[in-house]
């Protein structure tokens, strides 16, 4: 008898589904967990890739985010200038700042914390989905979401997005397991609205987006109330505990920062605004590369988005709590941040998530099999949405190509006329246009057609329960298939453009100097070099006096016109120290300058230039011999830096000494094998010195690294024979 009862026992836990057995399911979610922060956390030290978006070539601006950290780890202070962001993006900085303490100051260190908040929100949203749709909704989330190349990249680098999202997702969690006790609707109010207060402010649509759904889905014939009193009570103490610790001692600087980031920014009137606004909105999917680094999830998102449309109000009786507060988070959320001047791509990590929601949720109707049908929305505003969606839809692949598309148009006599009507002077904007009308042309099409068939007849798709659940499995396969393609050709070639000039920053300058610039708080992570934040846009005016700066990071033409209009006597006798190139799609290189000891009549400093700056002072007199023996000096003082021995070959080549030259700029690619100018050099010795072979080779590396150089383009197109 007994033998029987446990045969049974092992048939029974045979047949059990593996989402009923905790231990089992806690295990999957682990692993899944482990795998996707250690995607995050390999490679940390590395450049971003540069076509992930326009903002995060290999600098960026997100090490302002933690600059208070450092400051409090070097200096001992919170606040050393008037950058306070520890009062804009609090959560960052006080997680940033025991990594510091313990690691030292660095890229990596800074980055770190973020693959922590990366991993708790994995978690809370997973949880979150699973108590709302099940456990198999909710690992599958789980296992895209761990695994999406586009929060990968950006949950790695130091900004303030995965503490905001922490902050949102906890939010979700305690929505979606509300029924559990009281106390975790006032939780799911108090993450909501901590969200923009201590996380960014670019959540602040998130306590609105809860509240409407909280609102759209109570059940009154059911003689449930609204259920907002709780929430609100949470958002209260939220708004309570940022106004005591944060706004009310620093009211000055944050309003101004807000006042910045918001109307400031914003140029054109009111015309020029809703220009944007319609802009950003509609490419921003595009522009971003969500779109084309996610086609199958975000295509997804959209079939779940569209099912909600053709079900009307009544999806929101009909449909769980948690897919409508997925539905809106998207919707709103993109609308908020098309109002935002110039959005970067890292915002539309707030949005990914919930799109990935939606895309599981549309995975689960495909699973489950049966038949499937979508009827076009009855009212005149479902209708109206269907076709903004669908014309949103449309947009996004097609503006992948319309780069080309206008190239061609451009190159051909036929498409002369078409491209003058389309393109005029700003590049970007005439994009959008020019795709948004080919976009309505074919959204008008697809309508008609639609209508054409019966605009009551629904579309219908008849699945089994095996061949649905085989279509989900491939999507997914394809869907991780695309993503480990694109984190591979990433890891492949990688850069560390930024971590390595941080680093010779401490060589080329000494202790004394005094660091200022839009991206001198990113060239500080690895250094411990005095740096300060901007040009003084926000708060103090003559912030070259009042610190003693010495030095200025100038990286884009708004850098230099910043630094003209505000200090022209500065700006008429700085000394360039060197051009540093770098790959961003914006600008090639970054440059570094010396301010004069004094301008206008008053001192800035009393600085005096180090052994590097020195021999730079020289070679550009052209004095080649003594610009060498100061170089040389250096080198054997600095012998890592790679910079010294490149320009060490420089002046050898300058004197006629090719082969001494050769040898020193080898010496410099073994120590930094990725800079693509150290090959293009030694590829025009080579072919200044009759060896072409070896000079394409060179060449045709150095392009790879850098394919915007065109210098390096037009010296491989010497080397052809019909150069010679």
């Amino acid at each position: 008898m007994a033998t029987a009862d446990r045969k049974m026992e092992r048939k029974r836990r045979a047949s059990t589904s593996p989402w009923e057995r905790t231990a089992r399911y806690a295990l999957l979610v682990a692993g899944i967990l482990a795998a996707g922060w250690g995607l995050r956390v390999v490679f940390l030290s590395a450049d971003p890739p540069d076509t992930l978006s326009w903002s995060q070539g290999p600098f960026t601006d997100g090490a302002v985010v933690v600059h208070n950290a450092r400051s409090k780890v070097v200096w001992g202070q919170w606040f050393v200038d008037y950058t306070k962001d520890i009062l804009l993006f609090p959560l960052s900085n006080l997680a940033a700042y025991p990594v510091f303490r313990v690691a030292g100051v660095g890229r990596w260190q800074a980055a770190f914390p973020n693959t922590v908040f990366a991993v708790l929100s994995l978690l809370a949203m997973g949880a979150g989905l699973a108590a709302a749709l099940g456990r198999p909704l909710g690992l599958v989330w789980l296992l895209l979401a761990a695994f999406s190349y586009f929060l990968i990249m950006f949950q790695r680098i130091p900004l303030a997005e995965p503490a905001m999202i922490l902050l949102m997702s906890l939010s979700f969690y305690f929505f979606c397991t509300a029924e559990r006790g009281r106390w975790r609707s006032v939780a799911s109010g108090f993450f909501a609205a901590a969200a923009p207060f201590f996380g960014k402010a670019h959540a602040y649509y998130f306590p609105l987006v809860l509240l409407a759904a909280l609102w759209m889905t109570r059940r009154p014939e059911k003689g449930e109330r609204p259920g907002l009193r709780l929430p609100l009570l949470g958002m209260g103490a939220a708004a309570l505990l940022w106004i005591a610790v944060l706004f009310a001692p620093h009211a000055k600087h944050v309003f101004s920062h807000i006042a910045h980031e918001s109307y400031q920014k914003h140029i054109g009137g009111l015309f020029g605004f809703i220009k944007e606004w319609l802009q950003n909105g509609i490419g921003m999917g595009t522009y971003t590369k969500m779109f084309q680094r996610e086609p199958i999830l975000c295509s997804l998102g959209f079939v779940g988005l569209a099912s909600l449309l053709a079900k009307g109000r009544a999806a929101w009786r009909e449909e769980k709590p948690a897919i409508v507060l997925l539905a809106l988070w998207v919707f709103a959320g993109w609308i908020a941040f098309s109002l935002v001047r110039m959005p970067a791509p890292r915002y539309l990590t707030a949005i990914h998530l919930p799109l990935l929601g939606l895309a599981a949720a549309t995975l689960g109707a495909l699973a489950r099999g049966g038949t499937l049908a979508w009827r076009m929305p009855r009212s005149a505003g479902g209708r109206i949405l269907f076709a903004a969606l669908l014309f949103f839809a449309i947009y996004q692949p097609l503006s992948a190509v319309g780069t080309p598309i206008l190239q061609m148009l451009r190159n051909s006599t036929w498409g002369i006329g078409i491209y003058s009507l389309f393109v005029r002077r700003e590049q970007f904007s005439e994009l959008v246009f020019f795709c948004s009308v080919l976009s309505v042309i074919l959204t008008l099409l697809l309508l008609a057609s639609l209508f054409g068939r019966g605009a009551e007849k629904p579309l219908r798709a008849s699945l089994s329960a095996r061949s649905g659940r085989r279509l989900a499995l491939v999507l997914v396969l394809l869907t991780l298939a695309w993503n480990a393609n694109n984190w591979f050709a990433w890891a492949a070639n990688r850069t560390y453009y930024l971590r390595d000039a941080s680093r010779d920053l401490a060589d080329w300058l000494p202790p004394g100097a005094r660091l200022m610039g839009s991206y001198a708080p990113t060239l500080g992570l690895d250094n411990r070099l005095p740096v300060y934040a901007y040009f003084g846009e926000i708060g103090e005016t003559d912030v070259f006096r009042n610190h003693g700066i010495t030095h200025v990071v100038v990286v884009s033409q708004g850098d230099h016109a910043e630094v003209k209009e505000k200090y022209p006597e500065i700006f008429e006798e700085w000394d360039m120290v060197l051009s540093y190139p770098i790959r961003c799609r914006y600008s090639d290189t970054m440059g570094i300058f010396r301010l004069p000891k004094e301008a206008g009549g008053s001192r800035i400093h009393d600085y005096e230039p180090s052994l590097f700056e020195r021999a730079v002072d020289v070679a550009k007199e052209q004095k080649w011999e003594e610009a060498l023996a100061l170089l040389e000096e250096f080198t054997r003082e600095k012998p890592r830096n790679a910079d010294g021995h490149y320009l060490v070959g420089f002046m050898y080549n300058e004197l006629g000494r090719p082969e001494e030259a050769i040898r020193s700029i080898r010496k410099a690619i073994d120590i930094r094998p990725q800079r693509p100018y150290y090959y293009y050099k030694l590829g025009e010795i080579y072919a200044e010195n009759g060896r072409p072979g070896e000079a394409k080779r060179l060449l045709e590396i150095a392009n790879r690294l850098n394919p915007r150089d065109r210098d390096v383009k037009q010296a491989l197109d010497g080397l052809q024979p019909h150069g010679h």
